[in-house]
């Protein structure tokens, strides 16, 4: 019976995401590399807004 081997983690691929509340893409960044798999919104702002809001408000 062969070894069981931990497999690597595999990086997530950088490609732009589209913002949930806005609609928006966004690119990977520096500073959002810890957080990019979970990352679903362009900015605080849009973090703070229930979806269609945003819009209403503009």
């Amino acid at each position: 019976m062969p070894d069981k081997r931990p497999k690597r983690e595999k990086e997530t691929p950088h490609k732009e995401k589209l913002c949930k509340t806005c609609g928006r893409p966004f690119a990977w960044t520096e500073a959002r590399a810890r957080d990019w798999d979970v990352a679903k919104f362009c900015s605080q702002r849009c973090s703070g807004y229930a979806r269609g809001e945003h819009a209403a408000e503009s």
